[in-house]
């Protein structure tokens, strides 16, 4: 049968006061032998009587502090713990995002490289793709047209047409320009 934890608090506690007072009680009669016997002069009579009281409030106060900081201790190890947890967290975290992220711009991580490094690189290639990105997306300011137009098709590899106006033109040429752009841009990713 299993007795309840109550009860066998009150046991626990019950043993260590009788350890406590037991210490106590024996180092109280070592004292007063101490006395007798003449080895502790400086000591009063008053003073080594009283030691029934004094010496285990001293031994409680000792077991006290000894108990406070073991548990101090143990406290800072899990808060220790804790915070090594989360920074492991973090980290993976952030090295399964960058995993993430890597292939979006060609860049694949090499065995053994630590997250910075693999970051720098992927921060390295997206700014890469989004200025020829930009570079591939903004308008053309002012169309070419006539003569300047076939020379800016000629230049792409696009031939006028019989009867083309100016504006198909155009269209066909900021089409290879683009299909241009595509190309060199997976030339770059292999």
């Amino acid at each position: 049968m299993k007795r309840n934890t109550t009860t066998e608090k009150k046991d626990k506690i019950n043993k260590a006061i009788a350890i406590e007072l037991a210490a106590g009680v024996a180092v109280w009669l070592a004292l007063i032998a101490a006395k007798a016997l003449g080895f502790l002069p400086g000591i009063d009579w008053s003073l080594t009587a009283c030691g029934l009281i004094w010496i285990p409030a001293a031994v409680v106060l000792i077991i006290f502090l000894l108990a406070e900081a073991t548990e101090l201790i143990r406290r800072l190890r899990e808060a220790a713990r804790r915070i090594h947890t989360a920074l492991t967290l973090k980290d993976a975290m952030h090295g399964m995002t960058l995993n993430t992220l890597g292939p979006i711009y060609g860049v694949e991580r090499q065995s053994g490289e630590i997250n910075r490094h693999y970051e720098q690189r992927i921060l390295f290639a997206a700014a890469t793709k989004d200025k020829l990105h930009m570079k591939r997306t903004a308008p053309i300011p002012k169309p070419a047209t006539g003569d300047a137009l076939d020379k800016v098709a000629k230049k792409y590899g696009v031939k006028r047409n019989e009867g083309e106006t100016d504006k198909h033109l155009q269209d066909r040429v900021r089409a290879a320009i683009t299909k241009n752009m595509n190309e060199q841009l997976e030339g770059g990713k292999a």
